[in-house]
């Protein structure tokens, strides 16, 4: 087959591959070829096509009709066949719609007809409106980021030296939309000269090497803001050869307000922790699971005399200069690896010596990298705890110049009523010097016995008021403190204040210090006392009662509800003015005239049941009289008490055992040595401890120890205790004192289960304590283990 003037080949070389059915004819119209598509389509081989006379041979009628009355003459009339519908027939699926074009190839006439799927038409055009939606949807999504990330894209066009701006771009440089400036005018839009020729010459560079540029320019805008704008740009190139530099523009200026705004911020900080009485840290979980310091404020080399540079490099001088190990706690936290908080207060040595106190806070927790941070502040307290300590030493100080005030008050009735105790002693023993029977002679005595036995317990009463010692919570009986210390502060008042005392029968007991109870006690009994110049009734009483929750809101303490023994201390006295009441258990606070009183009593009683988880209520109005309420609570499970039957003693079962008795008072010395003595045992006397000393190291061996505590000479009781131990520590030993007996009980020497006996001494009571010490130790009759 020849070739026209044009040159193009046979269509048919591609055919094969062509998407398209194809059909060649010669010039008298009869089918030379056709491609295996169009053979698919219409359902026949090669064989069957090859040689037929016409297309139309293949045609269904009346396309048949059409094609040879309308298609054929305009294509041999104009050599070309634009696409026009068409039908063919295919197996099993009958007409189909196709698009026909045609064309002939060569001046011999030969033509080459092609065959389209109708519907192809419409998918060009839904590919082309698709292809322009996306085209808008890119130029929507592009404007969209140009809005959110502030950037602008530009392009530069190197052989023309114009610029071409997206909208953003002028935009970002305060301009209206329209046409790029050039070079000379875009460049006049950047903040100063320096900033201009850089911009110049890193274009100029890249257009020329294609080396990528950025740089971050500012301008200023007609409002007088500035700008922070980030310009970024690099080579296209076609050809071989640069032709433009494309790029974009973005707005850095929010960026870098904040940056300045958290520079601003971390100032501040830094300003603020060096004024500071406190060092800031920071801190990981090092490589090998120790401490780390990523921060320290500088203060730490004011308050500590450390650097931060020496903190870095080692923390443990942290525990050079604390009294604790702040540095060990804080790693411990670390490698537990998990939420956790540091609290503490410690002391740091300072470089000159002082010593600082130190409060920490602080708490740790992993971190997002697997590893575990923390951070904590250590808050200079030192001037917190010096007050503190000297605001406990004032309330010692007080609390003891209250008691003081109380015993003052105390002292004249006391004394009278210790003169009706001697006058009792002195009368029965004047009588027993008189010829009497036997039977008043015995009556005598019991008399002066009891007499001293009332005294005993008026002093041993007054010593545990006075004492200085903290709170000792035990299981008592409120009702018995409650009667003794009435019976014994009763007999100071007047005779124009009558007392009455009620106590119901079954209380259950409380647990609370009963010193301390009788002290609140003896102070609401002073005041009402005091209340009733004139004379006038008190009552005391003493009952169970169950509070409830509201009941609890009316009472002055932090109350829960529930069941509580309540003494009440009623008096018809003066009254107090509502406007007072609510001040009374204020320190230092008093109605009464100056010098009358401390204004302490019912604060420290307000305070003590505090404490003891009770509280105090107050009823009163001026002319009405008074009523104080004492809340304790009651002991849920309180031991029952042990029934002690008396045991007469006439001789020691220890006959035979050797005391060394020790005691500064003759008087003293001399009846303790006979009452022992006529119980049976063998007595080694001594006046001090360092004569007691002597004669435990030369004289014969000893089963027991009884001394006095307070002596003159070098050795007290405890000491002397302590010394002979030394080479005995087996020794049995019973201390006497005129003092409370709680008071010694701390003392070096002095062992737990070391009795202590408080003078006077009932003769039962000695013997008692002198057989429990030996059984203890293991002594026999005799003296023998």
């Amino acid at each position: 087959m020849a070739q026209d003037d044009a040159g193009q080949g046979d269509p048919f070389d591609l055919a094969a591959a062509a998407p398209c059915g194809l059909v060649r004819t010669g010039a008298d119209g009869v089918i030379e070829a056709a491609n295996p598509r169009f053979l698919h389509w219409i359902g026949q081989s090669e064989s069957e096509v090859i040689g037929l006379q016409s297309f139309s041979d293949l045609l269904p009628a009346g396309a048949r009709v059409f094609y040879e009355m309308h298609l054929l003459p305009r294509l041999r009339m104009g050599g070309e066949l634009e696409e026009t519908a068409f039908q063919i027939e295919r197996p099993h699926i009958g007409r189909w719609d196709v698009l026909l074009s045609g064309r002939v190839i060569d001046t011999e006439g030969t033509t080459v007809l092609a065959l389209f799927p109708a519907d192809r038409r419409r998918r060009y055009e839904r590919a082309q409106s698709s292809r322009r939606e996306e085209a808008e949807n890119e130029a929507n999504w592009l404007r969209q980021v140009e809005t959110l990330g502030g950037i602008g894209a530009w392009s530069f066009d190197v052989e023309t030296e114009t610029f071409r701006w997206s909208p953003k771009v002028f935009e970002l440089f305060d301009l209206p939309e329209g046409n790029a400036p050039s070079l000379v005018d875009a460049a006049c839009y950047l903040s100063s000269d320096q900033v201009r020729r850089d911009i110049l010459h890193y274009l100029a560079r890249t257009s020329r090497t294609g080396e990528p540029f950025s740089s971050e320019v500012a301008i200023d805008t007609d409002e007088g803001r500035r700008k922070h704008l980030l310009i970024k740009g690099e080579a296209e190139w076609r050809h071989g050869r640069i032709t433009r530099v494309i790029g974009v523009v973005q707005d850095l200026t929010r960026q870098r307000q904040a940056e300045a705004e958290r520079d601003q911020e971390k100032a501040r900080v830094l300003q603020l922790n060096a004024n500071l009485p406190a060092v800031m840290m920071s801190f990981e979980r090092g490589v090998e699971g120790g401490l780390r310091i990523t921060y320290v404020s500088p203060r730490c080399e004011v308050l500590w005399g450390i650097s931060s540079a020496d903190l870095y490099r080692d923390p443990g001088i942290l525990d050079t200069v604390s009294a604790n190990a702040v540095q060990a706690g804080i790693t411990e936290a670390l490698q537990q690896g998990r939420d956790s908080t540091l609290n503490g207060r410690f002391q740091m040595r300072t470089p000159e010596g002082a010593t600082r106190w130190f409060e920490l806070r602080g708490s740790v927790a992993p971190d997002h990298r697997g590893g575990v941070e923390g951070s904590c502040v250590f808050l200079d307290v030192t001037p917190e705890v010096e007050a503190e300590t000297e605001l406990a030493t004032m309330a010692s100080i007080a609390q003891r110049a209250q008691k003081n005030e109380a015993i003052g008050k105390l002292t004249g009735g006391v004394a009278h009523d210790f003169n009706n105790l001697l006058a009792v002693i002195m009368g029965n023993l004047e009588l027993m010097g008189e010829a009497i029977s036997e039977a008043d002679r015995q009556h005598c005595i019991e008399q002066a016995l009891g007499a001293v036995e009332r005294g005993s317990g008026l002093t041993r009463s007054m010593l545990a008021f006075a004492r200085q010692a903290r709170l000792e919570p035990k299981v008592f009986d409120l009702g018995e403190v409650v009667q003794q210390t009435t019976a014994w502060a009763g007999r100071t008042f007047p005779a124009t204040i009558t007392m009455e005392v009620g106590a119901a029968p079954g209380l259950p007991r409380v647990r609370a210090d009963p010193d301390m109870a009788a002290s609140a006690l003896l102070n609401l009994l002073i005041n009402a006392r005091d209340a009733m110049p004139e004379g006038g009734a008190l009552r005391v009483d003493v009952a169970a009662q169950q509070v409830t929750s509201r009941d609890a809101s009316a009472v002055l303490g932090d109350m829960q509800a529930g069941d509580y023994v309540v003494v009440s201390v009623t008096d018809t006295g003066e009254g107090i003015a509502g406007t007072e009441v609510s001040r009374i258990f204020e320190p230092f606070y008093t109605t009464k005239p100056a010098g009358s009183g401390s204004g302490l009593g019912l604060s420290m009683a307000c305070g003590f049941m505090r404490q003891s988880d009770g509280g105090v209520r107050v009823r009163s109005a001026p002319g009405e009289g008074s009523t104080f309420e004492l809340y304790f609570p009651v002991e849920a499970e309180a031991p029952a008490r042990k029934t002690e039957v008396p045991r007469t003693h006439g001789t020691a079962p220890f006959r035979g055992c050797r005391v060394l008795l020790v005691e500064d008072e003759a008087a003293v010395l001399s009846t303790l040595g006979r009452m022992l003595e006529t119980a049976g045992y063998d007595v080694l006397r001594a006046r001090s401890g360092d004569e007691a000393a002597v004669a435990f190291s030369q004289g014969p061996p000893i089963d027991l120890l009884l001394t006095d505590m307070i002596m003159p000479g070098k050795l007290q009781g405890s000491d002397l205790a302590r010394a002979l131990r030394a080479s005995r520590p087996d020794l049995p030993v019973i201390f006497l004192t005129g003092h409370a007996s709680a008071t010694i009980m701390g003392s070096d020497g002095v062992r737990p289960d070391d009795p202590c006996l408080v003078k006077p001494i009932p003769r039962r009571a000695l013997l008692e304590a002198i057989e429990g010490v030996l059984t203890r130790a293991g002594v026999t009759k005799g003296g023998t283990r």
